[in-house]
């Protein structure tokens, strides 16, 4: 989904959504495995998402338009039983284009119109699709991205977790349940110095956390499917291979 050079101990960090853990070990494997030149792997496995990319804001807006996104935005997370036979293609065909009308969606799936927009309803009311707009981070006045791993006690990780991500500059936190480390917080900063202010607050408020980890991304190559040029500009498109897991005819 992402990928992303970076300062670091490794120097690429990529971000996978996979099925299960069967298809993550072919996928690391069979494919990054083969890489040439590949000197290591560390793989890191997230149980739960608390704050992500569609959740953050760059506090351009006032408070007033900001509360009304947010009630526009609410992620209900009342996941479907089943899901549809067409939602592959259909998600696939939105990632390509997210305004692309009811009709034309339809047209290419050879489906009726109401039944695209009763899946896409659907898909947003469960949370399975969510709706976000990216930007290149130099554009909105964010300078540097920098990823911290956080080992907190299990007592204090769910709490830790949640005040994270309140933080305004956090774009990605994470629980996991692999590793050395089972917090990651990936922060958008204008500078550094902010970055350092972050860790002091939270040694503050948690003071047996431990930093097992730090790193900074020299350059996004791909973010959420998006292929970027050196300007962090999309340049091409490959959607994720979805699958439905059942399928709803009604």
């Amino acid at each position: 989904m992402t990928i992303e050079t970076i300062i670091g101990r490794q120097d690429i960090r990529c971000t996978v959504v996979v099925d299960d853990l069967q298809t993550l070990s072919t996928f690391l494997s069979e494919q990054i495995g083969a890489i040439v030149g590949l000197h290591s792997v560390e793989s890191q496995l997230v149980d739960h998402v608390y704050a992500q990319g569609s959740n953050w804001r760059p506090r351009a807006l006032d408070p007033t338009a900001e509360k009304e996104l947010s009630s526009m935005s609410a992620d209900r997370r009342a996941h479907p039983d089943r899901l549809h036979a067409i939602d592959p293609a259909l998600i696939s065909l939105l990632v390509v284009d997210a305004r692309a009308p009811a009709l034309v969606l339809a047209e290419a799936l050879a489906v009726s119109e109401t039944l695209v927009r009763r899946r896409i309803g659907a898909l947003i009311d469960s949370g399975l699709l969510v709706l976000r707009v990216e930007a290149a981070p130099h554009l909105i006045g964010v300078s540097y991205s920098s990823a911290i791993w956080f080992s907190f006690s299990a007592l204090e990780l769910h709490d830790a977790a949640k005040l994270l991500s309140t933080i305004p500059e956090a774009r990605w936190t994470v629980t996991m349940v692999a590793g050395r480390a089972n917090l990651l917080c990936v922060f958008w900063i204008r500078d550094f110095a902010r970055l350092h202010a972050i860790e002091r607050s939270i040694r503050e408020r948690f003071v047996n956390v431990q930093v097992v980890d730090r790193s900074v991304r020299l350059r996004s190559v791909k973010r959420m499917m998006h292929l970027l040029d050196d300007e962090e500009l999309t340049v091409k498109i490959v959607p994720a291979r979805l699958h439905a897991v059942a399928s709803d005819r009604g």
